[in-house]
């Protein structure tokens, strides 16, 4: 399940934060005023950041969610877990997706040989 705040934005999914790929550009919400900064979305943004791939926090709507060409929630646990169906709307589990996965597993082989 995806969380709203108190302004009716998506914020994170149930124990997990959200990501949202648009027009090449991948959003996660704006966590200043709630939700949680999670380990694995912390690293997302820094992995994204250094690869040079188009990242914003954002505050996002339910529709500009829905309207998502990709989607894909975070957590400690899982990593990167993609969402294939929200509200009777398939995703599927594009390009930019992969390419998140792919820079997250390098990283944590590198930080385990380290």
């Amino acid at each position: 399940g995806l969380m709203l705040n108190a302004n009716e934005h998506v914020i994170e999914g149930t124990m997990s934060n959200v990501f949202v790929v648009k027009d090449q550009v991948i959003f996660t919400p704006e966590l200043s005023l709630s939700g949680v900064k999670g380990i694995i979305r912390g690293v997302i943004l820094e992995i994204a950041r250094s690869k040079k791939l188009l990242i914003e926090e954002a505050s996002l709507t339910r529709d500009f969610v829905l309207a998502a060409d990709e989607l894909f929630v975070t957590n400690a646990v899982i990593g990167v877990w993609p969402i294939t169906l929200l509200e009777n709307t398939s995703y599927p589990v594009g390009g930019w997706t992969q390419k998140i996965m792919t820079h997250l597993a390098d990283f944590k082989a590198h930080d385990i040989k380290s």
